[in-house]
């Protein structure tokens, strides 16, 4: 779709309470997922794409917004020490890599205090990277790897996501590569908000379906 028409439909699936990025005409993750929670709750393919049957659905007054009252077993209260993580992570939101030879030095630094001695660039996927990185800046401990499934075995294994969770999903249909993500909040449509590094070269808020994170990749920082 071209960028203004995007942006006239993310600004619909807004409206409805199913998107919840900005109006930017990308139709990268978060629209994706806001798609994909959109059909799924009018009963259509469960898919991202954006055909004229989704396109006078959406735009139709028999379109349905999405629940505003998140379930109370979806809002625990999060823990202080989650809340300054999570405070961590939007510090960095809008970073990005440098194009080219250059690097930027935060992503390297994020590496090194997250004791991944051989990190020195931001051109390897850096998701992890970040992740650790802000773990580490606020007292949690490290997995020392650069693999997003390597917080798989981190922390502790929850059932239902919460704010300052960490969520795993798979990268295609490799058993080794995935993507890594913090969420920052937990909505009554299946989806979650996350703030995640190397999203588009940069650190952005994405949402994800929550059916998408692995079995035993939700996961609870606990303290060092």
């Amino acid at each position: 779709m071209q960028k203004d028409i995007v942006k006239t439909f993310q600004g619909r699936l807004q409206g409805l309470g199913y998107y919840h990025g900005e109006i930017d005409g990308d139709a990268g993750t978060m629209t994706s997922s806001a798609t994909v929670a959109f059909k799924t709750a009018h009963g259509l393919a469960a898919r991202d794409y954006v055909g004229p049957i989704t396109m006078t659905t959406l735009f139709s007054t028999a379109a349905k917004a999405a629940p505003i009252i998140v379930p109370p077993s979806l809002m625990p209260s999060v823990d202080p020490s989650l809340d300054l993580l999570l405070a961590e992570a939007r510090k960095w939101i809008g970073l990005k890599e440098i194009p080219g030879p250059v690097d930027n030095e935060q992503i390297v630094k994020w590496g090194k205090a997250a004791g991944i001695t051989w990190w020195n660039n931001d051109d390897d996927a850096w998701c992890a990277v970040a992740i650790n990185g802000w773990l580490v800046a606020c007292g949690f401990p490290s997995t020392k790897s650069a693999l997003a499934r390597s917080f798989c075995n981190y922390g502790k294994r929850i059932t239902v996501p919460v704010p300052g969770a960490i969520g795993v999903i798979p990268r295609g249909s490799s058993p080794t590569f995935g993507h890594v993500f913090l969420i920052e909040k937990v909505h009554a449509n299946g989806t979650v908000t996350a703030i995640n590094g190397n999203v588009s070269n940069m650190v952005k808020r994405s949402t994800y379906t929550i059916s998408s994170i692995l079995n035993d990749g939700l996961r609870l920082p606990i303290a060092a």
